[in-house]
């Protein structure tokens, strides 16, 4: 069975069509985006990138990278939930951590009031190292990424998982983003019987629309190099650090939204190339 997202392949088909802020504008017409098989993630990827429109010419390389700089910030904290301001260069992304499905419920209506629908999604998840060979440990967290709005769902400590974040991983109108991001939504199927409805690898994305197929077993420091002109460093002892711990530190929130962030603004500049 093939499954597609005629909403999103159709709207990254036409060049006239533009992207207002984060929102993606679908002005076709009927067709409506199937759901819920992994054939949905494969081939409907791949029809969204064959259908996007292509530059004739390659854009060179950034002449010169700038380091990027993060800081974090602690705002608000309660019983349910943390909130963190984590500045990146210029920008303020507000980032939500919670292990409770009805934080996620309010960071998902507040998504949709300030963003609507048909949005790109930077998408990335951690899952505690093992250092065994062929065992894996279940995803511990899920980030979500949509301009200046950042999610850290703790899954492996939820109380629920919401129908809503259901509703709008599914959602086949949405473009959702990362590097290998082909085995996260697989894991987070195995793990979570939760699907995602049309996921994008950035490395496909952007060897297809530079002509560079180096570029799909790049990873997203380089991808970040290459497009947004960042040098990111991603230190080792937070990667390989213990993601399902019920309390992260302040380095483990950052790192997780960055990875978010960095996916979704990769993904919307490589959405919005003509």
């Amino acid at each position: 069975m093939t499954c597609s997202s005629p909403g999103i392949s159709r709207l990254l088909a036409s060049g006239s069509k533009k992207m207002r802020g984060l929102q993606i504008e679908n002005l076709a017409n009927g067709g409506s985006p199937v759901h819920g098989c992994r054939e949905t993630r494969c081939q409907g990827a791949e029809m969204v990138l064959t259908h996007l429109h292509l530059s004739q010419s390659s854009l060179p390389l950034p002449k010169q990278t700038h380091t990027m700089t993060s800081t974090i910030q602690q705002t608000y904290s309660t019983d349910t939930h943390s909130i963190y301001t984590v500045y990146i260069n210029n920008r303020s992304i507000i980032t939500t951590v919670t292990n409770v499905a009805s934080v996620v419920e309010s960071w998902l209506h507040e998504i949709y009031n300030i963003h609507g629908t048909h949005l790109i999604v930077g998408l990335d998840v951690e899952w505690r190292p093992t250092f065994q060979r062929n065992v894996t440990s279940k995803v511990a967290l899920l980030q979500l990424c949509v301009g200046s709005r950042c999610l850290i769902f703790q899954l492996i400590h939820a109380n629920r998982i919401p129908r809503s974040l259901r509703d709008f991983l599914a959602d086949g109108s949405f473009g959702f983003v990362g590097v290998g991001i082909k085995n996260d939504v697989e894991k987070l199927e195995d793990d979570y019987d939760l699907t995602v409805g049309c996921a994008v690898d950035l490395r496909s994305m952007a060897a297809t629309k530079f002509h560079s197929n180096e570029l799909r077993s790049a990873g997203l420091t380089n991808l970040a190099s290459y497009i947004l002109d960042l040098d990111v460093v991603k230190p080792s002892q937070i990667t390989l650090s213990n993601w399902e711990s019920s309390w992260l530190t302040i380095n483990q929130v950052k790192y997780a939204c960055v990875d978010a962030y960095l996916s979704f603004e990769i993904g919307k500049y490589l959405i919005q190339m003509n």
